[in-house]
């Protein structure tokens, strides 16, 4: 009898300028029929544009979905946010490598960004199922900002 582990595999930072790698990636999972959670950033991201401009990856991530693969949001445009007390710019720079983008927020700019980000996606005709933030950091606010939506 063979016994099964459930897992989740997600793949990060998904965006124009990580096509090439998400590309990658994701040959690889397909190969071994295992799905994934594609953490999609829809804002400019490592000097890339904003997801709506490369139609390659756009349809690169319709077609994913289409195979089983799931998109979430991954933030706007994962960076750093400045502002809160010292400890939680600490815990950034740990977690996060500084990308923290929804650790300091208050509620109103977390539904700000959630919307950016979400305008985006709609821009490029893309659906989220979730939401995860860089570094698994949310403030109070952003998870307030979540629970109201």
């Amino acid at each position: 009898m063979t016994t099964r582990f459930p897992f989740v595999v997600s793949l990060h930072d998904v965006a124009p300028s990580t096509a090439g790698p998400t590309a990658r990636w994701l040959a690889d999972l397909d190969e071994r029929g295992v799905p994934a959670t594609l953490l999609v950033i829809p804002g400019p991201f490592g000097g890339g544009p904003s997801l709506p401009a490369d139609a390659p990856l756009v349809a690169s991530l319709h077609a994913a979905a289409r195979r089983g693969h799931e998109l979430a949001l991954h933030g706007y445009r994962h960076e750093g946010v400045p502002g809160g007390p010292a400890w939680r710019r600490g815990v950034n720079q740990v977690m996060a490598r500084g990308a923290g983008e929804f650790w300091s927020l208050t509620s109103a700019q977390a539904v700000a960004r959630l919307r950016a980000g979400l305008g985006l996606l709609a821009d490029a005709d893309i659906g989220v199922t979730g939401f995860t933030p860089p570094g698994w950091l949310a403030s109070p606010g952003t998870r307030q900002a979540l629970a109201s939506r």
